[in-house]
């Protein structure tokens, strides 16, 4: 920060950034119509920036500052962060499923992790994971666990499908991504197409197109796309998206 130059360009920057805010929107400028902005822009050619002038003179300052020296080698240590499921991670299914009973949070979110990193051969840990959907402190754990079994977990759709209404959108988007993995192929093909687990999906998946958490509307839409045909179900609920005065929900 004390290198002359890094304090001529910090300055720079400041008078460019205060004339972008005032100035035009830069990502609807294209090179052959400054002219013309320029000439229709009331606040007249000082409302213009030299996009072209502003890419040399960075590089130019990158160039004459140089890199940062590299950081000494040696190992980075995070704090804050914990293994979760080491407690329950040598232990038998048996016994993960019996931790999720545990007294202390502590106990239910690593038998609930160690689960998790099981995958599919946790497929008889299934009723015992929804059990605790309605326990705050284990609830999104036990998501990933039901997720991370896949189609094995067909059975728990309906109360995953609970969970799109949760207030939380944290909580609605790990619900609705495993309803996504657990009955949405990567490839849907014909032979999918007739999936029971497929056509749940679908109908509990598309009224949350029109979510107010940005994240899940693109998720949904993201994975109804992927189903092609088999996302006819959904077109009504993407027609009334075009009727939102929020032009930000078109996307979907």
């Amino acid at each position: 920060p004390e290198h002359p130059l890094a304090i001529e360009a910090a300055s720079w920057l400041t008078a460019l950034r205060t004339k972008i805010t005032n100035g035009p929107d830069p990502h609807l400028i294209a090179p052959n119509n400054l002219h013309d902005l320029a000439v229709d822009d009331p606040r007249g050619p000082e409302a213009i920036i030299d996009f072209d002038g502003v890419r040399a003179r960075a590089a130019d300052y990158l160039e004459r500052i140089g890199a940062a020296p590299a950081p000494p080698p040696g190992v980075t240590r995070v704090s804050g962060l914990k293994d979760e499921a080491a407690t329950f991670r040598e232990k038998s299914i048996e016994a993960c499923i019996a931790g999720l009973a545990g007294a202390s949070a502590d106990i239910r979110r690593a038998a609930a992790t160690a689960l998790f990193e099981r995958g599919p051969s946790a497929a008889n840990a299934t009723k015992a994971l929804v059990s605790v959907l309605d326990d705050p402190d284990v609830r999104i754990p036990a998501i990933r666990a039901l997720e991370a079994i896949g189609p094995h977990a067909a059975t728990v759709l309906p109360a995953l499908a609970a969970m799109i209404s949760h207030p939380d959108g944290f909580v609605r988007l790990s619900a609705a991504t495993a309803v996504k993995n657990i009955a949405i192929p990567e490839e849907v093909t014909d032979a999918s197409l007739d999936s029971p687990s497929l056509r749940a999906a679908i109908e509990i998946l598309s009224p949350a197109l029109a979510d107010e958490f940005p994240p899940m509307r693109q998720m949904i839409s993201q994975t109804l796309v992927r189903c092609g045909p088999a996302a006819a179900p959904a077109v009504p609920a993407a027609i009334k998206i075009l009727t939102q005065p929020n032009y930000l929900y078109w996307d979907t």
